[in-house]
């Protein structure tokens, strides 16, 4: 059996040389430059911290910048700059913006406003801001187009996963700046994109969050990978390696590169678990169960519990609701009642088993609808919140039908009370 030989030093150096090379043009790939633009920005438009306004909340100008000390009284702080004659969008796509203390709670948005339509006011979700500059690509949002007149940033604590109304620490606005198109912003865009902090949402399929920020961006893991298996490719190429040397090798770069997204992936739970510290850590028990994210579903809950009352839990309770998030929220509000989604029970048209309960809440849809007609005139109200009649069940308030199984009412459902 022929000795494995060991790779010269000029194979060991061209093999650095080729994955630094293509390491660099990777990155290139996921940053998505503009081919014609310049290395450096051409043209910037100055946001200082001095000319914004607070529009809500409470604020002060500091000798560092715009320092905002609470919420308004709709849970948001909205600051806001009107450049003197106003820019193109097009000329500035990307924006660079600099925050200090920004509280783990809170989203941060872009609002701006067009000169084409001047009533209407645009939001763009933006990474949390971290130390130092972070960067956002603006060139890929729809709406920034045309001539701008007004710009701000808007932060509010994280819907579906922050409660309203919670306590904040004071954070700083520093500065911020809308550029030309460049490498240097593109780069620096991809950058915020892989290092930056999203909140957990709808958006998140998992644990970890969001991968890309948006559809067109980049994803990390998938250019690690790619990245990884390059490295084995020359590995095999210049190197050489053959059999039980390449699969060492193998598994050598999968671990590098498994632990090179863990840590990505540890500091993205580490800063949620920071999150969750500052919104529940401070109360007690009974504080943070009674301090919920959706108060208005919670009070919707109780309400239907004290009218069909919250003792009986045999009672069949059919819930329904246009939004999936409000559904599943007002099912878990309702616990321990005997629940169930009215539409997965009932779908093939069969009414209710005589006795049982439907609730609607944020149904505008089904409110409307032929066999909502049919549904009341086989049912006693037993409660529509605080609203009128016609209003319940559409927003805000719920309305309680109490199935009685009047004239009409065959084909009831077989399934268990």
């Amino acid at each position: 059996m022929m000795a494995a030989h060991r790779p010269t030093r000029l194979r060991c150096v061209g093999f650095a040389i080729a994955v630094l090379l293509t390491w660099s043009a990777l990155v290139v790939w996921a940053a998505k430059p503009d081919w014609h633009s310049p290395i450096l920005p051409t043209r910037s438009l100055e946001l200082p911290a001095t000319s914004f306004h607070m529009i809500e909340g409470e604020g002060r100008q500091a000798a560092e910048g715009l320092r905002v000390e609470s919420l308004g009284a709709h849970d948001v702080a909205l600051q806001t700059y009107a450049p003197k004659g106003g820019f193109e969008a097009a000329q500035l796509p990307v924006l660079a913006y600099r925050f200090s203390g920004f509280v783990h709670t809170l989203e941060l948005s872009l609002v701006f406003r067009r000169a084409d339509q001047p009533g209407d006011v645009h939001a763009v979700s933006l990474p949390w801001p971290g130390r130092g500059v972070s960067t956002f690509d603006l060139g890929d949002v729809p709406q920034w187009s045309g001539h701008i007149v007004e710009v701000g940033f808007a932060q509010y604590p994280t819907p579906q996963s922050i409660p309203p109304n919670i306590d904040m620490d004071t954070f700083m606005l520093r500065d911020a700046q809308l550029q030309s198109a460049s490498w240097r912003g593109a780069l620096r865009s991809l950058l915020t994109n892989w290092t930056s902090r999203w909140p957990w949402s709808q958006r998140s399929v998992h644990s970890l969050g969001r991968d890309a920020t948006r559809p067109s961006d980049s994803s990390l893991v998938a250019h690690v990978a790619l990245a990884f298996a390059l490295v084995i490719g020359w590995a095999v190429v210049l190197l050489g390696l053959r059999g039980r040397r390449l699969a060492f090798f193998a598994v050598f770069c999968v671990t590098c590169a498994w632990l090179m997204l863990d840590v990505a992936w540890q500091g993205n739970l580490s800063w949620h678990l920071e999150a969750a510290r500052e919104a529940y850590a401070d109360g007690g028990f009974a504080q943070r169960t009674t301090h919920v994210v959706d108060p208005t579903i919670r009070d919707a809950a109780d309400l239907v519990k004290q009218r069909i009352g919250g003792n009986d839990v045999a009672a069949h309770v059919l819930v329904v609701s246009d939004s999936g998030y409000t559904l599943m929220r007002l099912l878990w509000h309702l616990q321990p009642m005997n629940t169930a989604v009215y539409s997965e029970v009932l779908w093939d048209g069969r009414n209710p088993i005589p006795g049982s309960y439907v609730v609607l809440f944020d149904a505008p849809r089904f409110r409307h609808s032929v066999r909502f007609a049919q549904l009341v005139a086989q049912s006693t109200i037993v409660t529509t919140g605080n609203a009128p009649n016609r209003f319940a069940g559409v927003r805000g308030n719920p309305l309680v039908l109490h199935y009685t199984g009047l004239p009409g009412s065959d084909r009831p459902y077989e399934g268990r009370p």
